[in-house]
């Protein structure tokens, strides 16, 4: 771990790696580049970088924070490529790790990164913990002086090579009820004019295409008390970077959505390797009658054409949702990763977490319990009616019956 190069140095080091590595786009100067550019000067990240035979065959970004845990326990934390601050991670890492060289006299990428977070774990200046948000992969077994906890979300996604090596195009693919609801939609969307998606071509349509987005994506999420994806300066900021420095090199892309000539909806995707990840959207529902939306409609053209244009995935990214599960065709689990030293101070928040998770598992059966049981007391008295009724004479049964007998029909 050293001090971080200027950044025009860093850039020049890690762009000549990616052109030896298998990167996914998050750990591409890509996203790296526009993230550093824009952290506040309060921040101060560090560099992880391995070298062999003289070359450097691996690199991530620290960031160093120091959390209080039960309001007692002092941690010092590293993040991977994140600030460990909730604002500023708000953009949302996946795919995370380290950008490693393919497989060489190092090792394989795999096995590298894992020697580079094993090193860094087992060096002098060594946190007590090691956070990666949004990883690849597990680092399998570990020493014993290290314990790992991980939380795995899943990630959806299309097959597009599938989808071409079927013959078929992307309704085609679908199982049967997939495609009627993609299809219902299109339907819907394409009255009174036929539903089409267009890609920005210029930086000048990718900044307007981003403008309308965010305005369109904040309306929505401030209107349910959230500020969504570009609610911060911070957010902003390195969107807008991100595109002035990606959009000619197809980092990324904007789409909208247009129903004639008119826009109802834009999309945000990143793109590397064969891979588009779809990021955020932003929907005109002024536009749109209640029971409109034009999520599966719009994903369905847009598959088709990155399809076309010969990319190999169509990612959703993380977040189990249920538009996702019906145009996905395949999944796979992203890992959110701690590392810990197992040291008496991170054995005792092990406990805590325990008995905190215990506690609350407590809590949950007795707050069942108690309702359950004001269940049975207020269905008391309804049982208590019906044993009088069924002791009242037979007649006044008999009277109830003919009452009721006209309205049967």
């Amino acid at each position: 771990m050293v001090d971080l190069p200027p950044l025009g140095e860093l850039e020049a080091i890690w762009r000549e790696l990616e052109s030896r590595a298998d990167g996914t786009f998050f750990t591409r100067w890509d996203w790296i580049g526009p993230w550093l550019h824009c952290l506040p000067p309060e921040i101060r990240p560090r560099l992880l970088r391995a070298d062999h035979g003289g070359q450097c065959v691996g690199l991530a970004v620290l960031v160093e924070r120091r959390h209080l845990r039960f309001g007692f326990l002092p941690v010092r934390a590293m993040h991977l490529n994140e600030a460990g601050s909730a604002d500023l991670d708000a953009l949302t890492i996946e795919y995370n790790g380290c950008l490693t060289a393919r497989d060489s006299d190092a090792g394989c990428a795999a096995d590298l990164e894992r020697t580079m977070l094993l090193a860094l774990m087992d060096s002098p200046k060594a946190p007590d913990e090691l956070r990666l948000s949004g990883a690849r992969r597990l680092l399998g077994e570990l020493p014993a002086t290290l314990q790992q906890r991980a939380t795995p979300h899943l990630c959806f996604y299309i097959d597009l090579q599938a989808i071409n090596a079927s013959g078929k195009d992307y309704l085609g693919y679908l199982k049967q009820r997939q495609r009627y609801l993609v299809r219902k939609s299109l339907k819907r969307l394409s009255d009174p004019q036929p539903l089409r998606m267009v890609q920005a071509t210029t930086i000048e349509q990718a900044r307007e295409f981003l403008t309308e987005l965010e305005r369109l994506h904040t309306r929505y999420w401030q209107a349910k008390g959230e500020p969504g994806a570009f609610g911060s300066d911070f957010q902003r900021r390195f969107h807008a970077r991100l595109i002035e420095e990606g959009f000619a090199r197809g980092a990324v892309a904007l789409m909208a959505a247009m129903r004639g000539d008119k826009p109802i909806a834009y999309f945000y995707y990143f793109c590397h390797d064969g891979w588009v990840h779809y990021y955020q959207s932003g929907i005109d529902y002024d536009q749109l009658e209640g029971s409109e939306s034009p999520g599966l409609a719009a994903h369905a053209l847009a598959v088709e054409h990155f399809r076309t244009a010969g990319y190999r995935f169509y990612d959703f990214m993380t977040g189990d949702l249920q538009y996702k599960r019906t145009l996905a065709t395949e999944d796979l689990p992203l890992h959110w990763v701690t590392l810990q030293q197992h040291s008496a101070k991170m054995r005792l928040e092990d406990w805590l977490l325990r008995q905190a998770k215990a506690g609350r598992a407590r809590w949950r059966t007795w707050q069942d319990e108690r309702q359950a049981r004001r269940k049975r007391e207020a269905s008391e008295p309804t049982e208590a009616t019906a044993d009088t009724a069924s002791a009242a004479p037979a007649g006044t049964a008999a009277r109830t019956a003919q009452v009721q007998e006209p309205h049967s029909g």
